[in-house]
């Protein structure tokens, strides 16, 4: 073996010890990947944990790059809250730890964030395939129950008989006020049988409130003629702010 021979072999073993010991300069130097077939076998992927999320770098063998994907520990639900079909309001975005939150943790959180709903009163529904999740798979973790990240939940009372109260009653009011004046036709209105259909009367509302009587008390908003004889009333938007009339 000559001199210029030996010499290779020195510098070839060195190559291959420098990349033994130290891989994660293979792994960062893409053409180091590209130029050894043996190099993008034995170094194929590299994993990083952080204490959030998880983050995959992998050799696309076809185009020689490296491609990343992430996943979260952290699993986002909403939550829709409705009664006799009727939606309570805006929804509960909440986030949860996607390996150790139930159904029974959510539940918590709610009964936590809104005080006036208890949790024995509570069913949960998977919005998307309007899936019932039963009681007795409260304790199973979300993923187990085909819950994943984004998902949308359906909150209904186990009976309709149970008041729930989503918003403090200061919000419906306010909701019922807008509902009936958008429905109203500007200047003619329209009769209060067809108002009720138009803008029926809050769920949270109806066991505490009748309708006409509520209207009556904001006869700055609404002009209420009352025909006795026929049993008809009239209600429009009070822009003119004239006096009720009962004939």
């Amino acid at each position: 073996m000559n001199l210029n021979t030996s010499k290779k072999f020195q510098n070839l073993n060195l190559n291959l010890n420098l990349f033994i010991r130290r891989p994660h300069i293979a792994i960062k130097n893409d053409n180091a990947i590209n130029n050894s077939k043996k190099c993008s076998v034995k170094f194929k992927f590299l994993t990083v944990h952080t204490k959030q999320r998880k983050t995959i770098m992998m050799e696309d063998p076809k185009k020689g790059k490296k491609t990343t994907s992430t996943k979260t520990s952290t699993l986002h639900v909403s939550v829709y809250a409705y009664i006799k079909k009727w939606c309570m309001g805006e929804p509960l975005h909440m986030t949860f730890d996607i390996e150790t939150a139930t159904i029974k943790t959510i539940s918590e959180h709610i009964s936590q964030i809104k005080n006036k709903i208890d949790q024995s009163t509570m069913n949960f529904f998977i919005s998307s395939t309007d899936r019932h999740i039963p009681r007795e798979k409260w304790d199973l973790n979300l993923r187990e129950n085909g819950i994943y990240d984004q998902a949308v939940l359906r909150l209904e009372p186990i009976s309709e008989d149970v008041e729930w109260e989503w918003h403090d009653m200061e919000y419906y009011v306010t909701l019922f006020l807008s509902q009936v004046t958008e429905a109203l036709p500007l200047e003619v209105g329209m009769p209060l049988d067809k108002l009720k259909e138009a803008a029926p009367l809050p769920p949270p509302m109806a066991k505490k409130y009748a309708y006409l009587p509520f209207l009556r008390k904001y006869p700055d908003l609404f002009y209420i003629e009352v025909n006795t004889k026929v049993s008809y009333v009239h209600v429009e938007r009070n822009i003119h702010k004239k006096v009720p009339m009962w004939f």
